[in-house]
C-alpha cells in the first residue's frame, strides 16, 4: 500500500527493506536444514571425524538461529545487511573448517563454499556491494587458511577448486545484480500504477457527477428527452419503485429480445438469471435513497448467457420517483477482455521462462561439466562414484526440463525456416506414434479434408501438437472412449480477428475432440499457462498445453 505523500524512492526502499527481512527469515532456516541434513555426508565420508563435524554444524547452527532471532525483531536495512554478510561469514568458516581437517584443497566439502553463495545470493535481495562482499569474504575464507596451513601438491586441482567456486560466485553475482534490478524496476512501476489508479478514481468520480449534471439538464425537454430515449445506442429501462419496467426504448427490446409492450409488463427481476429478487431489492432501495449503481449481471437469451452492463440512478419527478437504467451488451467485450489478458500474460510468463531457463541452464552446464570432470578420476571411490552418477542424471533431467521450458520461450532454438508440408500426411505420422500408447479401450478416429492440405510451417512441430492433443485426450478417459481428429477450411470468426491480430483469411482448422471428463469452466482460462495442471501430483509437468499454445503462436495460428 502506498501511503498518501510518500515519494517512489522512500517506497522503493521501505519495500526493499521488507523483501530483505523476508528472505532473510527465508535463507536463515533453510540454511540450519542444510547443515544439519549435510552431516549424513559426514558419517559416509569420515565417520571418524563425524562427531567432531557435528558439534561445528551444531554450533554454526545456534550462531544461525541467533541471527533469525534478529532479524525476526528488527527492520533495519543496515542490521540486515550485517546479518546477511555474518550469517555468509560463519558459514563459509565452518565449512572451511570441515574443509582443512579433511584434506584441505583435495577435499570435495569445499562445494559447500558455492552452496553458501548460492543460497545467499539466490534468495535475499542484496545490493550489488553486499553480494561482492558475501562473495569476497567466502573467497578468502577457503584461500587464506589453505595457503598459510598447506603445501600445494596438486596445483592443478587446486586451481580447479579456485575456477569453480569463482564461476559460482560470478554467476550468483550476476544473478543478483539482475533479479535485484528486475525488482527495483517492478515496485516503481507498481508505484507509477497505484498513484495512475489514484488518478483514474479522481476522474471516474468527476465523471460520475458529470454524468449526473447531464442526466438533470436532459429533464428540461421532454421532446429532446423522448429523441434520445429512442434512439440512443444502450438500451433504457424506466423502472417504478417496486422494479417493474413502465417503458423501455427500441435498443432495449432488441437487447432482452422482448417487445415494448411485452416488456412494459415485466419486472426486472424476472430479466435477472440468478432471479435473485433480495439483491434486487437492495439495489432499488440503494438507488430510491439517491444512490447511482453501476453494476453487472447476467441474463439468458435464446438460451444463450448474455452479459448486461447496467447504469442506473432514481429520478424524482415533483412526488414521484422513477429509476432509469441503462442496459448494454457487453458478451462480446467480455471475451474480448478475457482473450486479450490471456494474451498478455502469456507473453509474460514467456518473458519470465525465457530468462530464468537460460540462467539455470548456464548452472546446469557448470555443474554438468564438473561431474563429468569428478567421474574420469580412476581413484574416485566406488560409492562417491555412484553418488556423482545419480546428481548427473538428476542434473541432465533438470537439463532436459530446461529444454522445454526454453522451447516455450521460443528461445531455445534459431528459428527454423517455415516449409510448405501435407497437415494430412504429418497428422497421419503422429497418429502412428501415439496409438501404440493408447489402451484398447480408446477408439481413435479421424475426419481428413479429402484434399491434401498444404500449410507453412514445421511438421515436426506440428507434429509434436497433435502427439501433446492426443495425449491430453487420452488423459481425460480412464474408462476408454472416441478421440476424433479433424480437419477443415473456414473463416476465422472476426473476434479472433480483432483480439490475436492475424490476417482475416481463410484458415486450416485443426480439432482433436474427446469424449472424456473435460475441464471445469473455471480452469479453462488457465490451461495454457505453465506449470498448471489438472492431473495429480507427479503425473505431468503442466508444459503440454503451453508448448501447443507456443507452437501455434509461432506458425501464425
Amino acid at each position: 500500500m502506498v501511503r498518501e505523500g510518500v515519494s517512489k524512492e522512500a517506497y522503493i526502499k521501505d519495500e526493499l527493506t521488507d523483501q530483505l527481512k523476508l528472505w532473510i527469515g527465508v535463507s536463515i532456516p533453510l540454511g540450519i536444514f542444510l547443515f544439519l541434513l549435510l552431516s549424513i555426508l559426514d558419517w559416509f565420508a569420515t565417520p571418524e571425524l563425524f562427531s567432531f563435524f557435528l558439534k561445528v554444524r551444531l554450533s554454526i547452527s545456534a550462531l544461525l538461529l541467533l541471527a533469525w532471532l534478529i532479524n525476526r525483531f528488527t527492520r533495519n536495512q543496515a542490521i540486515q545487511y550485517t546479518l546477511t554478510v555474518a550469517g555468509a561469514f560463519m558459514c563459509a568458516v565452518a565449512i572451511e573448517i570441515m574443509v582443512i581437517h579433511l584434506g584441505g584443497y583435495s577435499s570435495g566439502y569445499y562445494v559447500g563454499l558455492g552452496l553458501v553463495v548460492i543460497v545467499v545470493l539466490g534468495l535475499v535481495p542484496v545490493e550489488l556491494w553486499v553480494a561482492l562482499v558475501v562473495v569476497v569474504e567466502v573467497f578468502l575464507v577457503y584461500l587464506v587458511p589453505i595457503l598459510l596451513t598447506q603445501k600445494i601438491d596438486d596445483l592443478p586441482l587446486f586451481i580447479n577448486n579456485l575456477f569453480f567456486l569463482s564461476s559460482i560466485s560470478i554467476i550468483s553475482v550476476v544473478w543478483r545484480y539482475l533479479d535485484q534490478k528486475r525488482l527495483v524496476g517492478e515496485l516503481s512501476l507498481r508505484y507509477d500504477l497505484r498513484q495512475k489508479q489514484k488518478e483514474l478514481q479522481e476522474y471516474s468520480d468527476s465523471l460520475e457527477q458529470l454524468v449526473e449534471q447531464r442526466t438533470k439538464e436532459l429533464k428540461k425537454s421532454e421532446k429532446m428527452l423522448r429523441a434520445m430515449f429512442e434512439h440512443a445506442n444502450d438500451g433504457i429501462l424506466i423502472m417504478d419503485e417496486t422494479g417493474a419496467i413502465t417503458d423501455a426504448n427500441k435498443r432495449a427490446c432488441e437487447i432482452l429480445g422482448f417487445s415494448k409492450e411485452d416488456l412494459s409488463s415485466l419486472s426486472i427481476y424476472l430479466l435477472d438469471q440468478s432471479k435473485d429478487k433480495d439483491l434486487w431489492r437492495e439495489r432499488i432501495n440503494r438507488l430510491i435513497a439517491g444512490e447511482p449503481l453501476i453494476f453487472e449481471t447476467t441474463y439468458r437469451r435464446d438460451g444463450r448467457k448474455v452479459f448486461l452492463e447496467i447504469s442506473a440512478s432514481a429520478v424524482k419527478m415533483e412526488e414521484i420517483t422513477m429509476i432509469q437504467a441503462f442496459v448494454r451488451d457487453i458478451t462480446e467485450k467480455k471475451r474480448t477482455q478475457k482473450r486479450l489478458l490471456q494474451s498478455q500474460k502469456m507473453e509474460s510468463v514467456v518473458v519470465l521462462t525465457g530468462g530464468l531457463a537460460h540462467d539455470f541452464n548456464n548452472m546446469l552446464s557448470v555443474i554438468l561439466g564438473y561431474i563429468e570432470v569428478a567421474l574420469m578420476d580412476p581413484s574416485l571411490k566406488p560409492e562417491l562414484r555412484d553418488k556423482l552418477e545419480k546428481a548427473e542424471k538428476s542434473a541432465e533431467s533438470a537439463a532436459q526440463l530446461v529444454k522445454k521450458l526454453l522451447r516455450f520461450a521460443r528461445k531455445g532454438e534459431k528459428r527454423r525456416e517455415l516449409r510448405s508440408f501435407d497437415l494430412n500426411q504429418t497428422i497421419g505420422d503422429a497418429l502412428d506414434l501415439v496409438s501404440r500408447n493408447l489402451p484398447s479401450g480408446i477408439v481413435l478416429k479421424t475426419e481428413l479434408l479429402a484434399e491434401n492440405p498444404m500449410v507453412k510451417g514445421d511438421s515436426n512441430d506440428i507434429e509434436q501438437v497433435v502427439i501433446n492433443l492426443v495425449l491430453n485426450a487420452k488423459d481425460a478417459m480412464p474408462e476408454g472412449g472416441e478421440i476424433k481428429v479433424r480437419t477443415n477450411i473456414d473463416l476465422l470468426p472476426q473476434e479472433i480477428v480483432k483480439v490475436e491480430s492475424v490476417e482475416p483469411d481463410g484458415y486450416v482448422h485443426l480439432s482433436v475432440l474427446d469424449t472424456g471428463t473435460g475441464i471445469p469452466d473455471e480452469m479453462v482460462p488457465r490451461i495454457f499457462d505453465p506449470f498448471f495442471t489438472t492431473k495429480e501430483k507427479g503425473s505431468g509437468t503442466g508444459l503440454g498445453l503451453a508448448m501447443v499454445y507456443a507452437i501455434v503462436k509461432e506458425h501464425h495460428g
